[in-house]
């Protein structure tokens, strides 16, 4: 188990952010592999590192952006009458 505290980010056995190799599709399962295994060997290539994470970034942007979005709308809403 690792976690860090003060972050956002923790990874256990039983974490709701741990996902099972087993659970995944079965299109899924071999890139992640290849992943895994390149990771192990230390043969991951870099500019594809930096390429996926940039596509990541700008993914999390984009949804943290409608978060805030929908949040104020929500804020804004009337509420129900009784």
């Amino acid at each position: 188990m690792s976690c860090r505290r003060g972050t956002t980010r923790c990874v256990t056995p039983t974490g709701p952010r741990f996902r099972r190799l087993a659970d995944l599709g079965p299109d899924q399962t071999p890139m992640i592999l290849n992943y895994l295994t390149a990771f192990e060997n230390s043969t991951l290539d870099p500019a594809l590192q930096q390429e996926r994470l940039a596509a990541l970034r700008a993914k999390t942007a984009q949804l943290q952006a409608r978060r805030d979005e929908l949040t104020e709308l929500l804020d804004q809403a009337q509420p129900c009458p009784p």
